[in-house]
C-alpha cells in the first residue's frame, strides 16, 4: 500500500486526501448541529474511539519511539486545534471554516518556499493568487461576517495547526516510518482528549449526559470520522514525503469545493442538517465562477510543482 502511494503522482494522493478531510468536516458539523451535542463531549467520544484503535494498531505494529521530542508536543497542540475546530464548527458555516484552513495552507506553502527552499515559479505564484481569490469568493460571497470578525476567527487556525504540520514534515525529512509519524501525532492528542475533560466537573457532566441521552445512531456517526481521520492522516503524511510542501499545501485549498459538493448532496438528502449553507440560484453562479478560478489556479500550481 505504501509503495503504491509513493509510486503514483502526489496530485492523485492529494485528491484522495481532500475527499477524506472534507468528509470529516461535513460529518462533524452535521453531528454537532443535528444532535445538538456539546463539542467537548463529541471530541471525547471520538477520542475514546481513537485511543482504542491506537491500542489495536500498537499491538500489531509496535512503532519505534523515534523523534518523540518533535512528534508528541505537536500531538498535544493538535488537541487544542481540535477543540477550536469544534468550537468554530458550532458557530460558523462550513465554508468559512474551510477559508481559515486554506489560509493556514498558504502559510505552510510559504514555509516550503522559505525554509525548505522549494522552487517558486511565476506560474505557481499566479496560480496561488487565483486559488486564494476563488476560495474567498466561494466562501465569503453573501456572508455577513466582517473583516475584524474573520481575523479573530481565522488567525487561531493558522497558529494552532502549524506545529502539527511542521512536525509531520520534520518526521518524513528524518525518514521516520510513515506509520510511526502518524501514530505519535495522534497518540497524545487523543489521550489528552480522553483524560482532560474527565478532570473538569462541567465537562464530565456534559459527557455523562451525552452518554445517557444520545441514540446509537449518534455514536455510529461520531465514530465514522475517526476511521476516516486515520486514513486522512496517513495520506497527508505520505504527501509530505512524496510531494513538495508548497505544492501540497496550495493544492489542499481545493478542499472547500469538495466540501461544497458533499454539502450540496446533503441539502438534497437531509436539508435540516446543513441549513446554514446557501444553495440559492443567486449564489450558484458565483460558486461556479469561484470553482473555475480555483481549477485554473490548481492547474498552474500542479503544472509548476
Amino acid at each position: 500500500m505504501i509503495a503504491w502511494l509513493q509510486s503514483v503522482h502526489w496530485l492523485w494522493v492529494s485528491a484522495l486526501s481532500l475527499v477524506c478531510w472534507s468528509l470529516i468536516t461535513v460529518i462533524n458539523a452535521v453531528v454537532i448541529r443535528t444532535y445538538r451535542t456539546s463539542p467537548m463531549a463529541t471530541l471525547w467520544i471520538q477520542a475514546l474511539y481513537s485511543v482504542c484503535l491506537l491500542v489495536l494498531i500498537g499491538a500489531f505494529y509496535r512503532p519505534t519511539p523515534t523523534l518523540l521530542w518533535v512528534l508528541l508536543p505537536a500531538s498535544a497542540t493538535a488537541y487544542l486545534a481540535d477543540l477550536y475546530f469544534f468550537y468554530a464548527a458550532d458557530r460558523l458555516d462550513i465554508s468559512l471554516i474551510n477559508v481559515a484552513l486554506c489560509l493556514q495552507s498558504f502559510f505552510m506553502s510559504i514555509v516550503g518556499f522559505t525554509v525548505y527552499h522549494e522552487p517558486m515559479t511565476r506560474s505557481m505564484l499566479v496560480g496561488a493568487g487565483i486559488i486564494l481569490c476563488g476560495v474567498l469568493l466561494l466562501s465569503l460571497y453573501g456572508s455577513e461576517v466582517r473583516g475584524r470578525t474573520m481575523l479573530r476567527w481565522f488567525l487561531p487556525f493558522i497558529v494552532i495547526y502549524f506545529p502539527l504540520n511542521l512536525a509531520r514534515k520534520v518526521g518524513v525529512e528524518h525518514q521516520v516510518p510513515l506509520f510511526t509519524v502518524v501514530f505519535y501525532l495522534i497518540l497524545l492528542r487523543d489521550v489528552l482528549a480522553t483524560i482532560v475533560p474527565l478532570s473538569i466537573p462541567s465537562f464530565r457532566r456534559a459527557i455523562s449526559q451525552e452518554l445517557r441521552h444520545q441514540t446509537p445512531i449518534f455514536f455510529a456517526w461520531s465514530g465514522a470520522p475517526v476511521l476516516i481521520f486515520f486514513v486522512a492522516e496517513f495520506l497527508q503524511t505520505t504527501l509530505y514525503a512524496i510531494g513538495p510542501l508548497s505544492g501540497v499545501s496550495l493544492v489542499g485549498n481545493a478542499q472547500p469545493f469538495v466540501t461544497l459538493g458533499l454539502t450540496f448532496a446533503l441539502t438534497v438528502l437531509a436539508p435540516s442538517a446543513v441549513e446554514v449553507e446557501s444553495f440559492q440560484s443567486s449564489h450558484v453562479r458565483t460558486k461556479m465562477i469561484a470553482f473555475t478560478m480555483t481549477l485554473v489556479g490548481l492547474a498552474l500550481v500542479g503544472g509548476s510543482a
